[in-house]
């Protein structure tokens, strides 16, 4: 009788960290904007499995995710955020990833700044 051995191996997808919260306020109106809340959490989904940890932030204007190497990417939650602008509406997107190169999905506030009138 042959004996027959097999290797079961875990595979799973890789879930990006998630935004559980982001808050900004706007101080005397002015191109520097307060940090007032960015959280994050890793994939919950998969600590039996190698649960990977947040080793980025970003804060960007555009809905477009950040490349995975930018030199943007803060260890920390930024504590301020300077606009590109003058006044007007502005939208703010969060982002995080985790060492295993997933990026989160935007998490996104919006805000008006009038200064200088």
């Amino acid at each position: 009788m042959k004996k027959f051995s097999s290797t079961f191996i875990k595979s799973y997808i890789e879930i990006p960290p998630l935004i559980t919260d982001f808050t900004v306020s706007v101080v005397d109106n002015g191109p520097i904007i307060n940090i007032e809340s960015f959280v994050a959490v890793k994939d919950v989904q998969t600590v039996d499995k190698g649960n990977r940890d947040i080793t980025g932030y970003m804060i960007t204007e555009t809905r477009v995710a950040p490349g995975i190497n930018s030199d943007k990417w803060s260890d920390t939650p930024p504590s301020t955020y300077t606009i590109t602008g003058g006044n007007g509406t502005y939208t703010l997107f969060g982002w995080v990833k985790d060492e295993g190169g997933n990026i989160s999905s935007a998490t996104s506030y919006e805000f008006n700044v009038s200064y200088g009138e």
